[in-house]
Parts: C-alpha cells; sequence; structure tokens
C-alpha cells in the first residue's frame, strides 16, 4: 500500500510540474526587458528574420555555374543493318558576364532585406516604447483623477454641510457633484486607456511569454533636447533603415539591369560525342549556340530601366518621409 501510494503521489508531480523547459510568463515588466523580450519574441520581426535568411541563400544559386547535359541515342535498331549509338556529353558556357551579374543582383537584394529588417527592428522598438509610455501616462492620469475624486470628495462634504447652514446655495453644490462627474470620467477613460496600451504593449512584446494581468515599472522623463534641426536632418539621411533600405533598392534596380542586358547575349554548350556504330568507334565534337533572333530579352531589359526610375522616386519618397518625421517629432 505504502509503494502504491508513493507511486500515485510521483505520477501527481509528474503530471502537475511544468513541462521541460517552459518559462514562466513575467508579471512585472520593466522597458528595457520589453524591448529584450521584444527583439526575441516578437513573430514579425523573427518572420522578417528567417526572410532575410532565405534572400541570402539566394545569394549561392546565383554564384552557381550551369549544370553540364548528356544525351543518348540509338538509331537503326532492328533495320537490318548495324545499330548506331551516340552518346553526347555538353557543358553549357554562359556569357556577357551573367553569374558576376546574377551575384551582384543577389547580394543587392541580401543589402535590401537586411536594411529592412533593420527597419522592422526600429519600428518594434518604437511601438514598444511608445505603448510603454501609454501605460505609464496613463498611470499618472488615473493618480491624478483619483486623488481629484478624493480632493473633491472632501470639498463636497464641506459644501453640504455650508448648504445645510445656508451660506452657499444648491446651486455651487451641484457644480461641485458635476465637476466629480468630469473627474470620475477622466479616471474611467484613464483606465481605458491603460487596458489598451497593456494590449498593444503585450502583443508587440509577445503574448505567449507576458501575463494577461502584468504591471509596468517605470517613471516619467523628460530630458530636455534641443538639438538643431540640421543636425537631426542628417542623422535620420545616415542612419534611418528605411531610407538605407531605398538606396538598396535603388542600387538592386541597377544590377538588375545589368542582369538584364547579360541575359541578352547567347550562351555557347561545346558537346563532346562518342558514336559506336557496329564494330566501328568514332568520337566528335559540337558546339552549340542559340539563334537571338526574335527574343533579345527586350522586355526584361525596359522592365528593369523602369524600375530604376520606380526606385529613385520611391527612395525621394522615403528623404522627405525621414525628415517630415523629424519635423513632427
Amino acid at each position: 500500500m505504502v509503494r502504491i501510494v508513493g507511486a500515485l503521489l510521483c505520477l501527481a508531480l509528474a503530471l502537475t510540474a511544468p513541462p521541460a523547459g517552459a518559462e514562466e510568463r513575467v508579471t512585472r515588466l520593466t522597458l528595457e526587458d520589453a524591448l529584450v523580450l521584444a527583439e526575441r519574441e516578437n513573430a514579425a520581426l523573427r518572420a522578417k528574420q528567417f526572410e532575410h535568411q532565405s534572400v541570402k541563400a539566394n545569394e549561392i544559386t546565383a554564384g552557381l555555374r550551369p549544370n553540364p547535359t548528356a544525351s543518348y541515342l540509338a538509331e537503326q535498331l532492328g533495320a537490318g543493318t548495324d545499330p548506331q549509338y551516340t552518346v553526347a556529353v555538353g557543358q553549357p558556357i554562359e556569357t556577357g558576364g551573367k553569374r558576376k551579374r546574377r551575384v551582384e543582383s543577389a547580394r543587392a537584394a541580401t543589402r535590401v532585406s537586411g536594411w529592412e529588417l533593420a527597419d522592422v527592428r526600429r519600428q518594434l522598438r518604437f511601438q514598444v516604447q511608445s505603448a510603454f509610455k501609454d501605460v505609464l501616462v496613463g498611470q499618472a492620469t488615473l493618480a491624478l483623477a483619483e486623488q481629484n475624486v478624493k480632493n473633491l470628495d472632501e470639498i463636497e462634504r464641506i459644501q453640504r454641510v455650508r448648504a445645510a447652514k445656508g451660506d452657499i446655495s444648491e446651486l455651487e453644490l451641484l457644480r461641485i457633484q458635476v465637476q466629480r462627474f468630469a473627474f470620475e470620467r477622466d479616471a474611467a477613460d484613464a483606465r481605458q486607456a491603460i487596458r489598451t496600451a497593456k494590449i498593444a504593449l503585450r502583443a508587440a512584446v509577445g503574448p505567449d511569454r507576458v501575463g494577461a494581468d502584468y504591471e509596468v515599472a517605470g517613471g516619467l522623463t523628460f530630458p530636455d533636447l534641443q538639438p538643431a534641426l540640421d543636425e537631426l536632418y542628417h542623422a535620420a539621411l545616415a542612419n534611418r533603415p528605411d531610407l538605407r533600405a531605398a538606396e538598396a533598392s535603388r542600387e538592386k534596380a541597377r544590377a538588375d539591369v545589368n542582369l538584364a542586358r547579360a541575359n541578352a547575349w547567347w550562351d555557347v554548350t561545346p558537346q563532346l560525342e562518342y558514336q559506336r556504330i557496329g564494330n566501328d568507334n568514332t568520337i566528335g565534337f559540337g558546339l552549340s549556340i542559340p539563334l537571338r533572333v526574335f527574343d533579345r530579352n527586350q522586355g526584361e531589359i525596359a522592365r528593369t530601366q523602369a524600375e530604376v526610375r520606380r526606385s529613385d522616386a520611391l527612395r525621394e519618397q522615403a528623404r522627405i518621409q525621414a525628415l517630415e518625421e523629424v519635423l513632427k517629432k
């Protein structure tokens, strides 16, 4: 009986124990903790990281040489003559610098993806900081509103006594009561703002790592920074990832134009042939060249040239947006 009870207790402990590797949910969150968790747990950021790895893998494909070709042909079978067997091996040789242009285009795409990843990280940090600040502002607003309600309750108590003695009119007492309702509304709005900001913060940080009823720890500070506007302009143009991504996209478009022009060149495929006719063995040599009569890659060249002009316009749009955001902030 003792052994059975012990076995049951061990089984109950095993069932109630958390699974190995499981992490407890955070119940208290500072700004630094929120940024670290968002960097590690945010699904959008992780998806962009995997996308960057996928784009970078294209560099491997771009650097590969064409595979050789092989063919086998059997002729004159059952015709009363000696059968003829032919084996041919060929190796396509790319001309016009196609491989080099492919690698340049793939590397440019990797740079674009890298800057886009940095921009997603920047926006995520701003989202976390903004939501965290909104929670702190809501908490401060709620504390102020509750304190106002408390103070107004004390004033109302005193004014009721004065109204009962005839020192003030009932209208003055009614004004105080109306003011109290306004403070209660401010408190309710602050509670709703806190809930909304906490939901946004938890979604950005990772809902699986943060408990539903978590606390935000931090204080509101106001650094009095007044940098020159020209310095902000130069810093934004030099460091904004979205602007750098637009510049990298322009470089990628130009690399694609070079690749499209290189693809217009014909490729040469030398072939080595072995042929057996009866008991006779022969070796031959051949050369295969496509005739670029109709398709000279005109459409792709025109498309990539238009993409260059489009990327120039998008880069200018990103620059204007960056400067506009500097003015707003």
